[in-house]
């Protein structure tokens, strides 16, 4: 705005209660996240209601836990030495009972999100891990070269 600051022109609204203020900021909201495709959702999850950045990145880093960058649609070592598919069953169990099929070269160290996610989250999370892996083919998709993720740096 520069020099034109006192010019900008906006409204105010006053609630008179603070229900009512809660009950525009939950319609404002779901207006908001009703705008988003299931992968932004799920990326805006994985950056920061669950904190899924501090322990899993998107550039093929380690942290604390595995990276999601090209892991979709790819065979996980696990640490009992089988392996497993990481698919959206794989990652919903993962979410849920963290321990169940643990990665191999990781510890046990996630908490379970059962009864802090909603199966909603879940799929939004999923569609996001989705987008950061060559391995993965929408359906319907024409054949061609491997996709690049969407890695942020993390």
């Amino acid at each position: 705005c520069g020099t034109k600051h006192s010019e900008m022109r906006s409204v105010c609204v006053v609630h008179p209660t603070r229900a009512a203020f809660d009950e525009w900021l939950r319609a404002a909201k779901e207006k908001m996240q009703a705008a988003l495709t299931p992968a932004q959702r799920g990326k805006r999850l994985y950056l920061g209601k669950f904190g899924c950045a501090q322990c899993h990145t998107t550039d093929g880093r380690a942290l604390i836990g595995p990276t999601f960058q090209d892991s979709y649609g790819a065979e996980r070592p696990l640490a009992d030495g089988s392996r497993a598919l990481m698919d959206e069953n794989y990652i919903r169990e993962s979410v849920l009972d963290p321990g169940t099929k643990l990665a191999a070269g990781f510890r046990n160290e996630m908490q379970t999100f059962r009864g802090r996610i909603t199966d909603k989250e879940i799929g939004d999370l999923i569609e996001f891990i989705k987008t950061l892996s060559r391995h993965y083919k929408p359906e319907g998709a024409p054949p061609g070269p491997e996709k690049k993720g969407e890695a942020d740096g993390r």
